[in-house]
């Protein structure tokens, strides 16, 4: 999907072109005492990788105090 996207919008990379390879991914939105990578991984645990069926697209802003939904596209 993220190919087909570039193909369509040869000028809106995603990242801004600065990383090579754009691979579904978890994000953690931020680290503390209790929640880091470790410990997501044992929380997660048989649940990843998944497989799944996409049915939206959603385009989000993250930035420290203001991480919003911008716009929600639906997958036909």
């Amino acid at each position: 999907m993220t190919e087909q996207l570039c193909a369509a919008f040869p000028d809106k990379s995603p990242y801004a072109a600065q990383f090579p390879d754009v691979t579904p991914h978890l994000t953690l939105d931020a680290r503390s005492d209790t929640v880091s990578v470790a410990s997501t991984r044992r929380l997660l645990g048989d649940l990843v990788p998944v497989t799944c069926r996409v049915e939206r697209l959603d385009l989000a802003w993250y930035e420290p105090g203001n991480c919003h939904l911008v716009t929600s596209w639906r997958l036909g």
